[in-house]
Order: structure tokens, then sequence, then C-alpha cells
């Protein structure tokens, strides 16, 4: 295998060091994994402890781990695969500790039954064991791991986890004690992102005077802030809305800024976005509601990205003006990257995620109001800063008030409280009131989110920054057991190439490791959750066949609990299920035709019968017409005989079929 090679970053080692490639793979017993302080050898792959204290971290310890030798072996396999892979190095010795002890949780099993870790997949009795022994905080990145080792495993040279096993331990993770941040329901989910779709388009209507209204401020603020530094003139006089002092050369605006915000044609933009102060007997605004207008965008716009990403919170506030890229990939054309800060220390994956194209508008409205609030930065920032900000800027303005003097470069986050504080009506709370629906979706995906005490019919969903990474990470494997809302389908669409490029070989990247972990998770999550509405909602779950293409013997554990349905099933070998543009496909493996932007060879729209393995959802009636409409206006622009001309025939006809079928067996 010659693509394993020494990861570490050491002057100890170079590319002439017997340490630097493993001569076999695995390597003999008497070569050499780490050296000393002076670049002598000191533990060799077939000892008890691999030492690597010259590099920062105590090693490895094999001899108490009371394995026998087989699988001891194994384990050491694994180990020298994860420091020298370059997919799997996670950038130092310690970090791949959690590799370590996941191997030795699940070896530990296997001694115990006396069967080898390769062997552990084909014993579906034994995954509640394997399942109760890597239960802790780092289950989740345990399951990315074994999901990893089985992408690789042909390199690795053995299986660990098979998917049927992965899956039994994803929907076993105990998390009885603490209540999962919970899914958005799909109507409250779009409803929230329709308002700050608003909001950023209104920024963008209005860029032109919001620019040019805030330099005029800039300068006649810095004009009047010189002219105080040289006299005796209060700070209050900087403004140039106050006109009880005449002073050479300084500047005054004819009216108050109400008139100001009209001269400039804002005035409605800041009636519809900001609430009006009280000043004496009248409402009106003030010059410090500019800021308050900077933060209102900055906010909507952090929470803009966190829907269409998997980010944290942090690490989309800790990002840069450049962040957004296109990376031109030759299978699936331009995919939009975000890219953490270019100081990163933190090897454990680099600091990049895979987004929808849409979070551009929100990285450039950061970009701009950043780079104008830069105009007033005290001179303690740098100008590296400036040159290239934090989408995060503080507010610098000398007309806002609690702006920093500092020489802080970034704020550390927003919250949903920052909306309610800046406009407290941002949401219409009418919109946000749990239906029985939205109550049902939520419970379902979050069994004990009726815990909280905001969450219950007739109450108001209450946001918060870690739902949305959880929501987003749901909907790209959408079951269509949530409402079968425009912005659902829309989701499934914009996250396609997200799956696929979080997924193996389809980028030279290293993708954030944690947006791949959640994803993996709930990948096998996901897989439950569609198979289960197909057999239990059959009016929904159209079957155009007279019988479902899956054995009798699954179909009947349905009614039984979930973790020994998952166990039988993990007997069974792999059950497929994923959503296409008509409903699901029940396909075991890949399918060549997919179904995403074509449906004519799962309906036959190609001249050929319906597929086997497909289900037809109902809920997809409204969208499959407009879609077969849409169709037809095209067709009559376009040649007869062209290829196009053809495609759109067969899927006109495939919808023909699918609108057939459900009506027939109503």
């Amino acid at each position: 295998m010659n693509n394993l090679q020494f990861r570490y970053k050491s002057t100890l080692v170079t590319n002439n060091s017997k340490l630097y490639r493993p001569p076999s793979f695995p390597p003999p017993d008497d070569w050499a994994v780490s050296v000393d302080e002076n670049g002598n050898d000191l533990s060799l792959y077939g000892d008890g402890k691999w030492d690597f204290s010259a590099f920062g971290y105590s090693g490895y310890n094999f001899e108490k781990q009371n394995l026998d030798e087989r699988n001891l072996a194994l384990v050491k396999q694994a180990m020298i695969f994860v420091l020298y892979h370059p997919s799997f190095y996670p950038g130092s010795y310690q970090s791949a500790k959690t590799h370590f002890q996941l191997l030795i949780k699940i070896a530990t099993v296997c001694s115990r039954h006396k069967i080898l870790l390769n062997e552990i997949y084909r014993f579906p009795k034994l995954f509640h064991e394997v399942s109760q022994s890597i239960q802790c905080s780092k289950t989740e990145e345990y399951l990315s791991y074994l999901h990893k080792f089985l992408a690789y495993s042909d390199e690795l040279g053995f299986v660990i986890a098979d998917k049927n096993m992965i899956g039994y331990l994803a929907r076993n993770i105990s998390d009885q004690a603490v209540i999962q941040h919970p899914y958005i329901p799909p109507r409250i989910l779009s409803y929230q992102i329709k308002r700050f779709n608003e909001c950023l388009d209104d920024f963008f209507a209005y860029q032109t005077q919001i620019i040019s209204a805030f330099e005029w401020l800039s300068h006649a603020y810095n004009t009047n802030s010189e002219i105080m530094e040289t006299t005796s003139m209060e700070v209050v006089f900087c403004s140039p809305f106050h006109k009880t002092l005449e002073y050479k050369n300084r500047i005054t605006y004819p009216t108050d800024f109400n008139g100001f915000l009209k001269d400039y044609g804002l005035y409605e933009l800041f009636s519809k976005w900001l609430l009006k102060e009280k000043l004496k007997s009248k409402e009106t605004y003030r010059v410090s509601r500019f800021g308050k207008y900077f933060n209102l965008i900055r906010a909507v716009s952090i929470f803009y990205i966190l829907n269409f990403s998997l980010q944290r919170r942090d690490e989309a506030c800790s990002m840069r003006a450049d962040c957004f890229s296109i990376e031109n990939d030759h299978k699936l054309g331009p995919i939009a990257i975000l890219s953490g800060e270019t100081t990163k220390t933190d090897f454990d994956s680099d600091a990049r995620w895979v987004v929808s194209q849409k979070v551009e508008k929100a990285v450039k409205a950061l970009a701009i109001i950043a780079k104008l609030r830069l105009n007033h930065a005290p001179k303690s920032v740098q100008d590296e800063f400036k040159l290239n900000p934090f989408l995060l800027t503080p507010s610098y303005e000398p007309w806002q008030p609690g702006r920093n003097t500092g020489n802080a470069q970034k704020l550390k986050y927003v919250s949903f409280g920052t909306l309610d504080q800046i406009h407290p009506s941002f949401f219409d709370e009418k919109e946000l009131l749990i239906t029985e629906e939205d109550a049902q979706i939520a419970l379902s995906l979050t069994p004990n989110l009726d815990q909280k005490e905001w969450f219950g019919i007739g109450k108001p969903w209450k946001f918060s920054a870690h739902q949305l990474r959880r929501t987003t990470c749901v909907n790209m494997f959408a079951s269509n057991m949530v409402s079968d809302h425009s912005l659902q389908f829309e989701m499934k669409h914009l996250s396609r190439n997200m799956t696929l490029y979080y997924g193996r070989n389809y980028t030279n990247l290293r993708l954030n490791s944690d947006a791949e972990t959640q994803l993996i998770v709930e990948s096998y999550k996901s897989i439950y959750r569609q198979f289960t509405e197909v057999l239990e909602n059959s009016y929904e779950y159209v079957r155009p066949h007279s019988k479902i293409n899956v054995p009798v013997e699954i179909v009947n554990l349905v009614s039984d609990k979930e973790e020994k349905q998952f166990i039988d099933l993990a007997k069974k070998g792999e059950v497929g299920s994923r959503l296409t543009l008509l409903g699901l496909c029940l396909k075991r493996g890949v399918c060549e035709y997919g179904g995403i932007e074509s449906v004519s060879k799962c309906a036959g729209g190609d001249g050929g019968n319906i597929c086997s393995d497909a289900i037809f959802i109902r809920r997809n009636k409204e969208k499959l017409i407009k879609l077969r409409d849409a169709h037809k206006s095209e067709i009559e622009q376009i040649e007869i005989h062209s290829p196009r001309y053809k495609a759109l025939t067969q899927e006109i006809k495939a919808i023909g079929i699918y609108l057939d079928v459900i009506e027939r067996k109503q």
C-alpha cells in the first residue's frame, strides 16, 4: 500500500527514516513505530506498548488490555492504518487515542466470546454487548470511525462493522438522560428561513443607499471628532444632528435623523425591521439605530448560514470575509465550501464545510457590514483583520452605544435572543404556534422533547442555534414522515451534493470531521424511520405492485420493538431506503438511475415497467403536477427530435403513471 507514510510534523523523522513508511502492511514485528528525542528506535511494532513521548504523547499500551493474540494483531494493524493513512490520521498521536479506545472496546467483546475483531459483524446477537461497551460521550465519534473503517475496508484488509451493525449501534445510542436538540418542524423551519431571506433580500435591495448613508455619517463623525480633539467641543456635538453649536468646518445635517433616513430612502426599511425609540412625547429613530440594523443583519446572516450548513454556532461565528469559495468538481459541478480560520492549529480536521450556494449572500452581507464598521476601528486593530475581517466584527462606529473601543477583533457569538432584543416582532408569534402536526413531527424525532417546559401544542416554538444543525442533518436524509412542505423537498436537493461530498471519493479536501460524524449517525437513523413509515402507512406510501419488495418476515416485525427489529433486520442483511422524486426506493445498494433528477426509469416512463423497488408517496402529488406542467411548457419551445424533448416526454409520461397509480389506490 503505497499511500501509507509518516504524518506527524517532526524534524525527528525524515523521508529517509525507517519510520517514514512501513515496509509492508501490516509491518513486521521488528519495524520501529516510534523514535526517541535523538531519532533512535524506541518502540517496535511487535512491542506491548508503543511509546510516542518524543511526539508529546505517552502512547498506546496493548499489553494491559487482556486481548488474545489474534485480536491484538488486528487492533495493531488498524492502529497503524489510522496513523499512516492520509484519510484517517487525525493530526496527532494523542488525537488517535479515541480510535485506540474504540478498537480495544470492541476487541475485548470479541476476545470474551472467542471470536475475531474481523468477525464481530457476523454475530448480531453480540451487537447489544458492543453497544453497551461503547456507550460514552464519544459514541457518535466511534460510529463515524466505524463507518470510515468500513469505507476503507479493502485497504485495511478486513471489516470491523458492516452497515447493519453500525445501524444497530446508531439506533441504540443512549440518550435517555439528555434531551437532544429538537428537530424544527418543516412548517416552522420554512417560515423562519422565509423571514431571514426577506430580511437579507431587503438589505441587498437597499445596499447602495445603506453604504452611501453610512459613509456620509462616517465622514461627518470623523470630521467633527477631529474638531472636538482640538477644541473644547463636547462629545455630543460630534453628531451632525445637533445644531445648537456653530463651529467652523463642523458638519451638520439640515434635518433630524428621521429626515436623513427619508432623504436616503431608508425610512421604510428601518420602519419594517426596527422599532422606534421613545423620545419625549414621540417615537422616533436615533442614529444609534443604524448600528442596531447592522446587528440585526449580522445575526440573521449567521442563522441563515447555520440553516444551510452543518456548522456549530461558534464555528460560523469564527469565519472571516474570504470564507466562501466554489470548488468545481468534475463529477458534480460547482460545490460551495466554507473555510474556517487560516490560523487553525487543531489538526483533527480542516475547518471546511460543504454548504448550499445560498449561504453566499449571507457571507456577503456580513463582509459588507464588517468592512464598513472597520472604518471606525481603533488603531490597535491590526491591518490583517481590516483586510480580511471576521464576519462577526464588533460595533466600532462612534454613534453606537456600547461600541467596542478595545482591540477585540470579533464577537464570540450571536443568539436568537439578539433578534428579540432588536426586533421583538421579527417572527410573528402566530406563525410559531405549535400545531398538532408540528408536535407529532418534533416528538417523532426527539421523543422526550415534551419534557421541555416551552414545548406543547398551542405554545410558540423556541429557536436555538443548535437546533439548526440537527435539523439540517435530518433533512439531508429526510423521510417523508415529516410534513410535505416545499422546503422539505428543496432541502433534499440542496443537500444532495453535501451528502455526496461528505462521503468517500468526491473531494480531496479533508472536511470537518465533527460535521461528518453527525451526518453519518443521522444517515443510519434515517434508514429505520423511512422503512418503518413504508410498512406502517400504506395509504400515504402507495405500493404500485401488489406486494412490497421486502421479505414478509421483515414486514411482520414492524409491530415489534425498535431494538429487536434492527437486530433481526441485521440478520437478513441490508434493507435499502432512499428518497426519490416519486417517493422512496427500496433497492439494496446503489441505484444507477437515481430517481433524484429523473423518474422515467422509476415509473416506466421510458416504456418499461414500474420499478419493483419503487414506493410512491401520495403527498408528492402537488409538486409533481407542477413539475409536469413545467415540462409541458418547456417541451413546446424545443426541437421535437432533440434528446431533451425525448427526456421530457418520458418524464411527463412517468408522472402520469404516478398520478394514475395513486388515484387507483385510494
